[in-house]
Formats: C-alpha cells, structure tokens, sequence
C-alpha cells in the first residue's frame, strides 16, 4: 500500500463485547473513544504506530436521535467486519472531486467531531462514507483540522503486517483509485473486501 492509512473501521455489532474479546485476541485492550453524536455511532481505537490506528466502530444504542442506516456498514453488518479505510489529504475538497468520479454518491464533504473521554473535543473535514455496501474498498478522505491525531494517546504495542484489498472488478478499481491519487493493489475476487493482518503481543493475528 503505497497510499499512507490514516485509520482503518472494524465495524462491530456490539462495542463493549468487541472491547474485550479483540483485547484478548490482541494482547492489548482496545481503549474506548466516544461517541458521533450526529452518526449515531461510538468506537475505541487500537494504535498501531505511524500515525495509524484500527477503529472499533459500532451503532450506539444510547443514541435514539439518529436512525438507520448509519455509516460505514454498521447496520448491515452480522460479524466483525472490516468495511472502511481512511486516507488524510491536505486538500479534501478537491480529492473528493475526484472521488465522485468513481461513485457520483461518495466525496460530499461534511464536519464531523466527537467529545473524548478527556473532555476535549475532536474535530474533522471528510468525505462521507456510505451506509452501504458492507465493505467499500475506495477509502474515505479525513482532515484534522489541526486536531492532535487520534492515535497520537494509544500505545504502539500492534503495528501492520499486511494489508489488502480485493474487488470483482480489481484493474477497473485500481485504475480508477490512481486517477483519484491514491495509489493501492486490489486482488480480484468474488466479493469486496479489506483484510488486515496485525503484529501483536500475542503474534499474527487475522481480522
């Protein structure tokens, strides 16, 4: 993956359950983040060094002001699922341009923020993910907008081993994902997805 990663969404049906059973998996507890109010959503993060982290994404059940369907899969999901990755650009408004040449319906820019555990309060410019499909390949675009980095807290005891893609129409995809700047190999397969291998206390671990 030529592309730097920001972040990528681990989408989970319950966030507590997926806490503690991914902690055990890992050797490293994943530490809770907060709520999207505005999403409807509620996550915990997992660094894994270089500015990146996994994020454990889930619906919030606390939150009845946002309704199905929600972002990045979270309502369509039946397991743990790796649905979204995330790039950062120093330029979003035009990159999202250009990702509305691969799907007319992604690149709407939008802010976003959540209130840490501390308190403070993160904010974000990105280009929205989509509800559907379950898992998109084309990554979705983040400014921080001067925001201490999420991962910038979290202990760097997990690290990437791989990291791949894979789409039915794999060249048409890559193509169309270098047209956008973004530079990444697809595999052709029968479904979508992004898979993740992790460096942990515990060894390799697969999601």
């Amino acid at each position: 993956m030529s592309t730097p990663i920001d972040h990528i969404v681990y989408a989970v049906p319950d966030l507590h359950k997926a806490i503690k059973a991914l902690g055990k998996k890992l050797g490293v507890e994943p530490v809770y983040g907060g709520k999207h109010q505005t999403f409807g959503t509620h996550n915990a993060l997992v660094g894994l060094g270089k500015g990146c982290y996994l994020e454990l994404l889930a619906a919030d059940p606390e939150n009845t002001d946002v309704f199905p369907p929600r972002w990045m899969g979270v309502d369509i999901i039946s397991k743990p699922t790796i649905t979204r990755w995330a790039i950062v650009s120093d330029d979003i408004d035009e990159q999202a341009r250009k990702l509305q040449n691969i799907n007319p319906d992604m690149g709407h820019v939008q802010q976003g923020m959540r209130r840490k555990t501390d308190g403070s309060l993160l904010r974000w410019k990105l280009a929205m993910p989509l509800p559907k499909p379950e898992v998109e390949v084309i990554p979705f675009i983040l400014d921080w907008q001067g925001s201490i980095h999420p991962s910038h807290d979290l202990e760097n005891t997990c690290s990437i081993h791989s990291f791949s893609l894979g789409h039915p129409n794999a060249r048409y995809m890559s193509h169309a994902l270098k047209q956008a700047g973004i530079e990444a190999d697809i595999q052709e397969s029968e479904q979508s997805f992004i898979k993740l291998q992790l460096k942990t206390p515990n060894g390799i671990v697969d999601l």
